[in-house]
């Protein structure tokens, strides 16, 4: 689904129309609707006052989904921290 298609549909789900999303948002109506038709993109600071209109955030906006199965993970597992540390400590204990 593209920007203005999901922009529209957060706006409807909230009951608002473009006059009074745009208002809330702090543009004109013909400006939403530029959006909402992807005849141009709105800024960050449109979309923030977007997600706030839409009580939603600006990732779910954009379309923006973090798939936690696929987050990078630690680069140093907890034993390795702690060898580490370790050796550190102990180099430290040494100088004294």
């Amino acid at each position: 689904m593209n920007l203005g298609l999901r922009l529209k549909r957060y706006r409807t789900r909230r009951g608002l129309t473009q006059k009074e999303a745009a208002e809330i948002i702090g543009i004109n109506a013909y400006q939403l609707g530029n959006y909402e038709t992807n005849r141009s993109e709105p800024s960050i600071k449109i979309l923030k006052g977007m997600s706030q209109a839409y009580q939603t955030s600006i990732d779910d906006l954009v379309g923006n989904k973090i798939d936690p199965t696929k987050a990078t993970k630690d680069k140093y597992s907890g034993e390795e921290v702690m060898k580490v540390l370790k050796e550190y400590f102990d180099s430290i204990e040494d100088k004294d």
